[in-house]
């Protein structure tokens, strides 16, 4: 109104409508229209200057001076629809306000539509002060800009910068890698474990590629280099929902602040090697992390130490690193077959028909079923094609105790049995002795320990008493003295009495035959 009240001044004083345009840089007619609806009033433009705003605005708008209520009534039942149109490709906000004025030709201007918008974005945008534990996360985050260095050919190369912090002190590192890609991703945590001296109870990341498989707010799918690392280092792996960093934003904090910090004091060098580039980082991020808080006392180290150190759990003997995988499915003689060693390695025998995951490097050979490792070897690499591996615990009872009777010995037969079966133990060391083979002389005693739980010691004892008189025993020959009952009788020696034939006079003596 203001604006109006001064152009109906100018034009009272002069009485020029084309003066008073170009004055007020508005149009001809808009100056005529004003002047008009004065005129049609019935009042002069001495008497509405004395008017106040609301009823100059009523002279000038009529009743569309009331439409400002219905102005902000239409526009906030809009307002969800603009704000969910605003973020897509392509959309801004002067498309949106053309589309609202084409609906709502009497309502608000460019300028009024966007400090609205602004206002309504300022509403949504409300952070939540989040509490950490000392020493439980690290928030991982790749920067958006790379740096320079050159190879040993002097082709320039450009690496990529892996941040990590702690959200509790905010203590930092940072490294190049030479891509984003898994090997170079673990290569990283690797060496950010080495620098905090310890492995936290958590990682935190977005949904990168070499992190996350497939993205979902819930229960997101992790890389299996990933989760083997997980298992190695007993950490628990998280991703961020998609397209929302505040989930991260201490190390979003630290991206911004890792350009300052670490960029302009490496990126105007030259270096010969990422090695070279990597060590002047550290010494970067030494310094930063020695730095002052600005609003509170102390500095990223002191707090670490203080506070989180001892939150740590140990690094093991040896890093993780990276491996291959491969895929197969347990035979059903418990073993999965490495194709790249022509190898077959056993897992625990329950496992049979499950499909699983073999991970081996140079030394080991690990197999894994729904993440959790089930078997370990060492690696193979000097042996025959299709040579078996089997660790005992990995077998069943029953092939257990075949493979152990395999291995036995006449003292392992002898063990067997109570030192007082004298007899017995002469029986398993005749046949033990008197047998052509290793295979036949093991079968000879299984064969007389089958008929010890089928007969009881005793019995067999016995027998081999019977057979001991005579020099001579079998198993065969000891089966038939048990099934005829024979060593329940009373041995009867060939000089004995009963032995001798009565005489008598239908029996014809040796003298017939000569």
């Amino acid at each position: 109104m203001d604006q109006i009240r001064e152009l109906l001044k100018h034009y009272y004083k002069y009485g020029k409508y084309k003066f008073t345009s170009r004055v007020f840089k508005v149009s001809k007619n808009t100056v005529k229209g004003y002047v008009s609806k004065i005129k049609k009033s019935g009042q002069s433009i001495e008497t509405v200057l004395m008017l106040t705003d609301e009823q100059l605005c009523k002279l000038i708008y009529g009743d569309e001076s009331t439409s400002g209520y219905n102005q902000r009534e239409d526009f906030e039942k809009q307002i969800d629809s603009f704000l969910k149109q605003l973020p897509k490709v392509g959309v801004t906000r002067k498309l949106l306000w053309e589309s609202y004025r084409e609906s709502n030709p009497t309502g608000y201007g460019y300028s009024q539509f966007c400090e609205r918008i602004n206002q309504a974005l300022a509403h949504r945008k409300i952070s939540l002060p989040m509490d950490h534990n000392p020493g439980e996360v690290i928030q991982i985050d790749f920067t958006g800009k790379k740096l320079h260095w050159i190879d040993e050919s002097g082709k320039d190369q450009f690496s990529e910068v892996l941040v990590f912090v702690f959200p509790y002190s905010q203590y930092v590192f940072c490294m190049a890698l030479q891509s984003q890609k898994i090997p170079d991703f673990i290569s990283g945590i690797n060496s950010a474990f080495k620098y905090f001296g310890g492995i936290p109870k958590v990682l935190l990341s977005d949904n990168l590629r070499s992190y996350v498989t497939k993205s979902d707010r819930y229960q997101p799918e992790f890389n299996q280099s990933c989760v083997q690392l997980a298992c190695y280092y007993d950490v628990e792996l998280r991703a961020t929902r998609v397209a929302h960093p505040k989930d991260k934003a201490s190390v979003e904090n630290a991206v911004r602040q890792c350009y300052t910090r670490v960029y302009t004091q490496v990126q105007n060098k030259e270096y010969r090697s990422i090695e070279q580039l990597n060590e002047a980082m550290v010494c970067c991020v030494d310094k930063w992390n020695i730095t002052s808080y600005q609003k509170r006392k102390g500095c990223r180290i002191t707090e670490f130490e203080t506070y989180e150190q001892q939150q740590l759990r140990p690094l093991p003997g040896e890093l993780f690193y990276l491996t291959n995988s491969t895929r197969a499915k347990v035979q059903r003689n418990y073993h999965v077959f490495l194709g790249q060693d022509k190898v077959f390695y056993s897992v625990p025998y329950k496992y049979i028909g499950k499909k699983v995951q073999i991970v081996y490097d140079h030394k080991t050979v690990q197999v894994y079923y729904n993440g959790q490792r089930i078997a370990m070897h060492k690696r193979l690499l000097d042996v025959k094609p299709f040579h078996y591996h089997t660790i005992v615990t990995h077998m069943p009872e029953s092939h257990r105790a075949y493979k152990q009777q395999q291995l036995m010995s006449v003292h392992d037969y002898l063990d067997k049995i109570a030192n007082q079966n004298v007899s017995t133990h002469w029986a398993i060391k005749y046949m033990y002795k008197n047998q052509t083979s290793e295979y036949q002389r093991q079968q000879a005693c299984n064969k007389l320990l089958s008929l010890i739980r089928s007969y009881k010691q005793q019995r067999v004892e016995n027998a081999s008493k019977r057979c001991k008189m005579i020099g001579h025993v079998n198993c065969k020959m000891i089966e038939n003295i048990l099934k005829r009952n024979l060593d329940t009788t009373k041995w009867v020696d060939n000089n004995s009495d009963e032995f001798i034939i009565p005489e008598h006079d239908n029996i014809r003596g040796a003298q017939q035959y000569q």
